[in-house]
């Protein structure tokens, strides 16, 4: 059971990352026909794009620790007796939590470095791509704080859940 507060930052966070995604889908093919087509190429589309992809990589990675989706490594924590292994997932949240408080205050430091200083084609502050980096950590912080019972049971949200069982084809097929 979701509380209102978790629904409006998984909404948020869904909606982010699929404008992004699309902005840069939209400005990667627009790029390549003028490139091919009509010998142009625009500078511009390709700074917004690694732009994009910054606040796409920081924003998505809350979403993807939700659904179990980022990288790790869990062989030796699986062979471990369970109350362990459930200290070693706690110890892993709270270090996780640790790090992403470390983004967030180098983050907004390194943004408001940026503040003043232009980026070389768009020429706007470099405190925007960078704004990245603390934003998307706040948010994979509050996804981890909100369901950090979840992240030690390895409840991961549903979506992967179905997946990593093998039931999504079927459940598509209808079987």
């Amino acid at each position: 059971m979701l509380t209102a507060f978790e629904r409006w930052l998984m909404q948020i966070n869904k909606v982010s990352v699929a404008s992004i995604l699309t902005v840069m889908f939209v400005l990667v093919f627009s790029q390549v026909l003028a490139r091919y087509l009509f010998s142009i190429s625009f500078a511009w589309i390709d700074e917004v794009v690694g732009f994009g992809m910054i606040w796409l990589t920081y924003l998505g990675a809350g979403l993807a620790l939700r659904e179990g989706r980022l990288v790790g490594f869990d062989l030796i924590q699986k062979k471990l007796p369970a109350k362990l292994e459930r200290g070693l997932r706690i110890l892993i949240g709270l270090v996780i939590l640790v790090f992403m408080s470390a983004l967030i205050y180098w983050g907004i430091r390194f943004s408001l470095f940026g503040l003043h200083k232009e980026t070389n084609v768009l020429q706007i502050s470099r405190a925007i791509p960078y704004a990245g980096i603390p934003v998307g950590s706040l948010f994979l912080s509050l996804h981890l704080i909100i369901f950090f019972g979840r992240f030690i049971d390895e409840l991961w949200d549903e979506e992967t859940q179905i997946t990593n069982q093998g039931e999504l084809t079927d459940e598509l097929m209808g079987d």
